[in-house]
């Protein structure tokens, strides 16, 4: 009778064992699932946009155009801003007034297309860095930076900008600058591409961690990350785009844009 109940005893535990078991690896299994479910939900409310590519923008007032560029990704706007004189003829200009020692900075105020400013998206570009050209003078200032405040939805939405700004007149006949430049609609387009690619062949060495990009689907605005690629990789170069200066490797037989990070042997 002892033994009959041990025997008894024993299965039961062998059952509640294998059950135990089994709802703890469904356990660890689902929990998984929802990680792995929300990590896919997470990485694709916050996919990479393609750059966006601003036509040049003139402030004729005070004598100089400025130009721009962004694009969104890991939660944050990314821009390249470049003022320059408004034409040839006032480089000599241009250089005085940026070698002054008069403020230099802009605030470019992103909006939606009823030219209602977004308040997240504001970039403030205080640090311009000047480009020398052949003959010695200042040909342009540039300046590159971050901003973490605007959301990716926030992003998509804008079809306008303006600046504000603080910058010395290069025109001799300036009116006073108002500090505040005009509204500008823009429409979203799409990246060319080049209408030849030919591989000639060569290589080239990435130099820093950087995100490659599905070549056939950039043009839709949410372009496909197909991996990354890190300093020191080689991978078979194939061509350049000069619009939006992206570079056209091969990676895992697939063809895909590089922006920035490409050193190429030649």
């Amino acid at each position: 009778m002892l033994q009959g109940e041990y025997l008894n005893l024993l299965l039961t535990a062998k059952r509640l064992l294998r059950f135990s078991a089994k709802a703890f690896v469904f356990g660890v299994g689902a929990a998984g699932a929802a990680a792995g479910i929300m990590a896919a939900v997470s990485w694709y409310g916050n996919r990479p946009v393609a750059p966006t590519l601003y036509p040049e923008f003139p402030i004729t007032n005070i004598g100089i155009t400025y130009k721009l560029t962004t694009k969104w990704q890991d939660g944050k706007v990314y821009y390249k801003f470049k003022v320059a004189p408004l034409d040839k003829g006032m480089e000599i200009e241009f250089d005085r007034a940026a070698n002054s020692d008069a403020p230099k900075s802009f605030s470019i105020h992103l909006g939606d297309s009823g030219q209602f400013a977004i308040p997240n998206c504001e970039l403030e570009i205080t640090t311009l860095t000047p480009t020398i050209a052949d003959n010695g003078l200042i040909e342009s200032m540039d300046a590159q930076g971050s901003s973490s405040a605007c959301s990716r939805s926030e992003y998509l939405s804008v079809r306008s900008l303006y600046p504000t700004y603080q910058f010395p007149t290069v025109k001799k006949d300036a009116s006073p600058s108002p500090e505040h430049g005009p509204w500008e609609k823009y429409t979203p387009q799409p990246v060319q591409k080049p209408k030849t690619e030919v591989s000639a062949g060569l290589q080239a060495n990435i130099t820093c961690d950087v995100i490659v990009y599905d070549r056939d689907k950039y043009d839709s605005g949410n372009p496909e990350a197909i991996g990354t690629l890190h300093q020191g990789d080689t991978v078979k170069y194939i061509g350049h785009v000069t619009v939006g200066g992206e570079d056209i490797i091969q990676f895992h037989g697939r063809k895909g844009y590089v922006e920035d990070c490409v050193d190429v042997k030649k």
